[in-house]
């Protein structure tokens, strides 16, 4: 058996254990697939992918990494008092459905995902906590984040190149707008392109610092900023605002001199989200009269043409007018609004909801209602969602404050895990500040909460798994 492993080692493109960084970067690949296979070609959102082509997806990323740790079982060092934490809030959650099955709440599929729940936090944090590997491949990983970042900028360019020049005034009357305000590339939703790009920033600054290039670190931000500008995500967009000014601080020893420039960039920021209620209204009133001409040109032609089926032709006005109305109306309901931003583009709604059934039923708080079920109960206005847009919220519905509190020190675990490693302050520094900025995302979104999917797969690896394993690395 001995041999097999060794052979493994030698031979295998992903089981090297310089290869491991690599490997976590293929599983993020694995889990995004249905989400690109679904998207890649379509502009409608969302395009759900199949929840059976997500568990296939998820047992290979479980297959790669039990066949990784079985071949490196002599490096892994495994803190007991973890594994026995763990086990005892996967036993509480899986007694806890009892009570949802007396309440109504119970599905079969809550109790698979506490399974997944159990998992990902043993592969992600309990193994990887002391795990150690050469600094060098740590760096690889967040090269391939970067280029798939470039990547997904490109093919959100090709797919959507005519709804981003009409950002900037670049109007064709005959083109259909109606996703004007879900720029998306080759994902569900624009969120997910945009937080694949604000993670890129936080990746380009890492390399940057053992790989100093000023060409193209100012040419990648360049195009990070189009990127998420392009998506119109106001939240991504104070998140990538916020991250500039933390690397421009930690740049220059005589910070204090920039408060200026600190004071213009927030004016800035406050400024852009303005223009994000109100541009997109410009665009909407432009093509609405454009619309106007063509219709009023289309009235002129069927009076100058009155005939025997003088009826016909207004009937025919008649459902130009309806269809011109309608039109109208479609496309103030897409585009960007003030009122989306003071409601939060509808989460607002959500949380309320949410709260008001922890209201009802407060056990509920501290034991949840699993996953699936949470997501059952999640109808606003008659509307059912899949998302709570908020961290915190989705986690006390899923697992209560037991599941809650069991993530937040786990992320805080790997905070000072970091804190208190051998990397250089300004390091220190970007990871501190990125977490801060998954904190303030994860108020809007619900990333990183341990169950199945890409975005889950991303964040737990990219703000649990790589810190640790750089707060572990070796030197070259």
């Amino acid at each position: 058996m001995k041999k097999v492993f060794e052979k493994l080692r030698e031979n295998s493109i992903f089981i090297s254990n310089d290869k491991f960084t690599i490997l976590l970067f293929f599983i993020i690949i694995i889990n995004f697939l249905p989400i690109g296979i679904t998207n890649a070609f379509t502009k409608q959102t969302p395009a759900e992918s199949s929840t059976i082509i997500e568990i296939g997806c998820l047992l290979l990323e479980y297959l790669c990494l039990f066949i990784f740790f079985l071949v490196h079982y002599k490096e892994i060092k495994l803190d007991k008092r973890k594994v026995i934490s763990l086990i005892i809030v996967t036993v509480v959650l899986f007694l806890a459905q009892i009570n949802n099955y007396i309440q109504g709440f119970f599905k079969y599929k809550d109790i698979l995902n506490i399974g997944i729940f159990f998992v990902n936090v043993f592969f992600y944090y309990i193994i990887i906590y002391d795990y150690k590997i050469k600094e060098k491949n740590v760096l690889k990983f967040y090269k391939c984040i970067i280029l798939f970042a470039l990547i997904a900028i490109l093919w959100n360019i090709v797919m959507f190149w005519k709804e981003i020049i009409a950002e900037i005034g670049f109007i064709d009357p005959y083109f259909d707008y109606s996703n004007i305000n879900n720029i998306k590339g080759f994902f569900g939703n624009r969120a997910g392109l945009s937080f694949l790009i604000l993670l890129a920033i936080i990746a380009n600054r890492i390399i940057r610092e053992y790989y100093p290039s000023k060409i193209k670190d100012y040419l990648f931000n360049i195009l990070f900023f189009f990127g998420i500008w392009s998506t119109h995500s106001k939240t991504t967009y104070l998140l990538m605002i916020l991250l500039f000014l933390v690397f421009i601080i930690i740049d220059n020893k005589k910070w204090k001199k920039l408060i200026p420039l600190t004071i213009t960039l927030l004016i800035s920021t406050v400024g852009f989200v303005n223009v994000l209620g109100y541009f997109p209204k410009t665009i909407e009133k432009e093509i609405i009269k454009i619309n106007e001409s063509r219709y009023e040109e289309n009235d002129d032609h069927y009076d100058n043409n009155k005939t025997i089926g003088d009826n016909v032709n207004d009937n025919k006005k008649e459902e130009n007018n309806f269809d011109k109305q309608e039109s109208d109306e479609k496309l103030s309901e897409l585009v960007v609004s003030k009122n989306r931003i003071y409601n939060l583009s509808g989460r607002v709604a959500i949380w309320k909801s949410t709260l008001e059934f922890l209201k009802k039923n407060p056990l509920n708080i501290i034991i949840g209602v699993g996953k699936f079920s949470a997501n059952r109960l999640l109808t606003v206005n008659g509307k059912q969602y899949q998302h709570f847009h908020n961290l915190l919220l989705e986690l006390v519905m899923t697992g209560g404050l037991i599941e809650l509190l069991y993530v937040m020190i786990l992320y805080i675990s790997v905070v000072r895990r970091v804190i208190k490693s051998g990397l250089s302050k300004k390091i220190k520094i970007i990871y501190f500040s990125s977490f801060i900025v998954y904190f303030i995302n994860s108020m809007m979104e619900t990333y990183g909460k341990f169950s199945i999917g890409y975005h889950d797969a991303l964040c737990l690896i990219f703000f649990i798994a790589m810190p640790l394993l750089h707060a572990n690395s070796l030197k070259d």
